[in-house]
């Protein structure tokens, strides 16, 4: 379905670190598979969600103590533990292995972001917008593309301060 048709859940996911065996597959005939579209995280409630602690410096500096602050000050500091398991079932280095770490809770993190400002650039980085192409004005796609010209002011807004 996520292939030929889109994502299916933006909200679901395996809640497991480690893929099913074969074995699990059987009788599954039963199991509901209707998920609720719902939509996905801002691009920088995204990067809060995977990054890790030593990485904070990519985040909006109002959101950083939530992830690096004492475990006691944050609403989801257990999120980010500063030791984990990396279990290397037989394999050599820990880039291979798995990193035992929390699973997000999606609306924890987005409660605890609630109410937290952010900068016109980072409101900016933080939204959904449109694709970009980028082509050479020798390209012959060029002037087909021209047509379809970014009318939307808060875009041109939001395009001016990210090249700044």
């Amino acid at each position: 379905m996520y292939y030929f048709h889109g994502c299916p859940s933006w909200q679901w996911f395996y809640p497991y670190h480690y893929a099913p065996f074969a074995m699990d597959f059987k009788n599954i005939t039963h199991l509901q598979n209707d998920f609720e579209v719902g939509e996905p995280l801002k691009p920088l409630e995204q990067l809060m969600a995977i990054l890790p602690p030593s990485n904070d410096h990519l985040l909006p500096i109002t959101w950083r103590p939530l992830m690096i602050g004492e475990p006691g000050d944050s609403p989801i500091r257990d999120f980010y533990p500063g030791d984990f398991e990396i279990d290397l079932s037989g394999e050599r280095y820990t880039s291979q292995g798995v990193a035992r770490i929390p699973f997000v809770d999606e609306t924890r993190m987005k409660k605890a972001l609630e109410g937290l400002q952010l900068t016109r650039d980072e409101e900016c980085r933080n939204r959904f917008g449109n694709d970009v192409v980028f082509l050479d004005v020798t390209h012959p796609a060029y002037v087909f593309f021209k047509q379809f010209g970014n009318n939307n002011d808060d875009d041109e807004v939001c395009a001016q301060i990210q090249l700044l």
